[in-house]
């Protein structure tokens, strides 16, 4: 919508006040969201931070990837979701660097989607003990499905595993490919067929149980491409009655915007790229 709105803006004669925002109900908006990291800020465009337990769980930006680090002790987790939800088919990557947790059990780097009500997927990078493994699973009413959604393979300590999470309809793919030798495709480690996860939002968390250790994962080139649903957004002094748009004071705009603002007869292709 904000970008929406710069292109409206963009249309108004220089006599006419800017219009602020998009007087309508949520827009569904086809995007591609990259972020690579390198800025010493997180990106509060594309995301919002969750740490659900002050003073456990922090998120710092070092060497141009996100690191999250969480204390030990009991089961902590630290969370960055994209702002907005998505819609419809999407796919999401993201390099998951280094997974430390001092050899025990339970500390885990994960890429998910979860749906607005409650059902998830994941694929993450999990510790074992001394060794680790490439780990995928479903969530649904309230369970993980055990054993039929969870599968897993050994990982071989390549640095850094790219894993996937892939929706065409209503079947999931959950995929992973390690980054050397260069030119490795991906591969897929299952796949959720007659899912019923709905509208939701992509994060990448990290999390630790079993043993609680404390944990350090890095992430890196983060990538999601999806029918993202903007916030809903009035102008200052708007609200809706009846389904109608009523402002006080009203609103002066031309009849080229209206017509935007209904019709939507913008060049899509100015808004599928966040970066």
């Amino acid at each position: 919508t904000v970008f929406t709105v710069y292109l409206l803006n963009q249309s108004l004669s220089s006599q006419r006040t800017p219009f602020i925002a998009l007087p309508g109900k949520a827009q569904q908006v086809p995007a591609t969201i990259t972020d690579d990291f390198t800025s010493s800020l997180l990106n509060g465009t594309i995301w919002l931070e969750s740490a659900p337990q002050p003073l456990k769980s922090w998120l710092r930006l070092v060497a141009a990837q996100v690191q999250m680090q969480i204390s030990n002790g009991a089961a902590y987790s630290h969370t960055l979701n994209l702002k907005n939800k998505l819609t419809g088919d999407f796919e999401t990557e993201v390099d998951i660097v280094s997974l430390g947790s001092g050899n025990l059990n339970g500390g885990s780097a994960n890429l998910a989607f979860t749906s607005n009500d409650g059902h998830a997927i994941h694929i993450a990078l999990i510790s074992q003990g001394a060794t680790k493994v490439i780990e995928t699973n479903y969530y649904e009413n309230g369970v993980w499905r055990f054993p039929s959604g969870n599968k897993f393979i050994a990982y071989n300590g390549t640095i850094p595993v790219r894993v996937r999470l892939e929706r065409i309809n209503n079947t999931i793919t959950a995929s992973y490919k390690f980054t050397s030798p260069a030119g490795n495709s991906f591969l897929p480690l299952n796949v959720f067929q007659n899912t019923t996860i709905g509208d939701g939002v992509i994060s990448i968390y990290t999390v630790n149980s079993f043993n609680f250790p404390a944990i350090t994962a890095k992430y890196d080139n983060f990538f999601a491409r999806a029918i993202f649903i903007a916030p809903d957004l009035l102008p200052p002094g708007c609200r809706y009655e009846n389904n109608n748009l009523v402002c006080d004071p009203p609103l002066v705009c031309t009849d080229q915007i209206l017509s935007q603002l209904y019709d939507q007869n913008f060049d899509p292709n100015v808004i599928t790229t966040y970066n």
